[in-house]
């Protein structure tokens, strides 16, 4: 079963393809920016997560918690987090938030909550790299 889910922020600066040829759990993450934007994420080794930015100059790339690893993306326009990435060995890893996937038949499955604080940045960048979906970010402006 094939499955791609197209994600966006609200004035479209930040789009998101996830494609995946597999099941994929929901997770919850119990981080406070996590639970603050309410996201429900999903990720694939196997599968694709390409992001085109529209605009660099209207994107935020927060970098949460103590380890500071990911690049949060968040549209600084309209406020919505779409996904996360994180570089490593030259590669890209990330995660697509459902919540910017609009209605979505993902959203109503059974949620996994993880809480990830007490890894270590070693632990984190080898559990992301074997998890997390390989990544490529398009950027239409510098």
């Amino acid at each position: 079963m094939s499955t791609r889910i197209d994600a966006s922020c609200h004035c479209g600066n930040i789009r998101a393809t996830f494609e995946t040829a597999g099941e994929v759990a929901v997770r919850e993450c119990q981080c406070s920016f996590c639970r603050a934007h309410a996201s429900r994420t999903v990720a694939d080794p196997q599968g694709t997560l390409t992001i085109r930015i529209a605009d660099e100059r209207d994107l935020s790339r927060y970098r949460f918690g103590r380890l500071r690893l990911a690049d949060m993306l968040v549209c600084r326009e309209c406020g919505v987090y779409v996904a996360a990435v994180m570089e490593g060995g030259g590669k890209a890893f990330g995660i697509l938030n459902l919540r910017a996937a609009g209605q979505t038949p993902l959203l109503s499955r059974e949620v996994t909550q993880v809480d990830y604080d007490a890894e270590t940045e070693e632990e984190r960048r080898t559990r992301r790299e074997r998890a997390w979906t390989p990544a490529t970010v398009h950027s239409a402006s510098p």
